[in-house]
């Protein structure tokens, strides 16, 4: 569902997300914010996506400031492997 939202498809969970991404309903566990922001190959799109799904309600499946820190290491090494995706 986050793939497709960032990626701009439109599917029922997308539209959903868009027309309610206020709304109590959606909350972001720490795996699924490290997973998906350790898909975006520009810092840009990374932060802005980063500051969207921060903005949800938040629940630990393990711990967000491990998995924040998961997504630097992750976004470093990658960009150590092939400087053209940073």
């Amino acid at each position: 569902m986050w793939i497709n939202y960032f990626n701009g498809t439109t599917t029922p969970q997308t539209r959903f997300l868009r027309n309610f991404r206020d709304r109590d309903e959606i909350v972001v566990g720490d795996l699924i914010l490290c997973e998906v922001l350790q898909g975006f190959r520009h810092d840009k799109h990374m932060i802005a996506a980063r500051e969207l799904m921060l903005g949800f309600h938040y629940r630990d499946m393990g711990e967000r400031d491990m998995a924040l820190r998961a997504v630097e290491i992750y976004r470093a090494l990658r960009g150590r492997a092939s400087p053209s995706l940073t």
